[in-house]
Formats: C-alpha cells, structure tokens, sequence
C-alpha cells in the first residue's frame, strides 16, 4: 500500500466534452481491462452507448503505472440528451 493521487478533468475538444480520470496506482495489466468478463466495464460501455450513440471509452493501464479512463462523448449528442430530459420533465 502506498499513497496514490487521482486527477479528474474535463474539457471541450474538437466538438466532444471529454472527460479524464487518471490515477499514479499500481495499475494493472491491460488484457483485464479487455476482459468481456469485466462486468462493470461492460455496464459502463453500454449504458454509454444507449445515451450517446457516438460517445468513446478508451482505458489504459500497465502495472506501475497508474490507471486512466477517457469518456468523449459529441457536445451534439449531449445537447439532444439534455432536450430529450427536459421533453419528458414538462410531460410529467
């Protein structure tokens, strides 16, 4: 065990807000983060997929190197996700 630091940001690029999760751990070997087995990557893909049909997850990692998750998803996409919650607030 040994302390770790953990950097979250988010920026607009090329049209897509992308946001960034990036930690200095012990990592892990990159064929885990490939695993179909891993359910949470997997619930994480797909439910990303349902909202923003062209959004990307990129995850990276190498023992002792840390750990870093990309989320982009189309600044277009997030605005039709926004109008499309506002739609069904006021039909309630």
């Amino acid at each position: 065990m040994r302390p770790c630091r953990a950097k979250v940001s988010g920026k607009i690029d090329s049209g897509a807000l992308v946001l960034e999760v990036e930690d200095d751990g012990i990592g892990c070997d990159p064929a885990a983060i490939r695993d179909p087995g891993r359910i949470g990557i997997v619930n994480v893909r797909e439910r990303l997929a349902l909202l923003y049909s062209s959004s990307d997850l990129e995850l990276s990692s190498s023992p002792g190197s840390g750990f870093k998750a990309r989320i982009a998803i189309p600044v277009a996409e997030l605005d039709r996700a926004f109008n499309r919650e506002d739609r069904l607030e006021d039909s309630n």
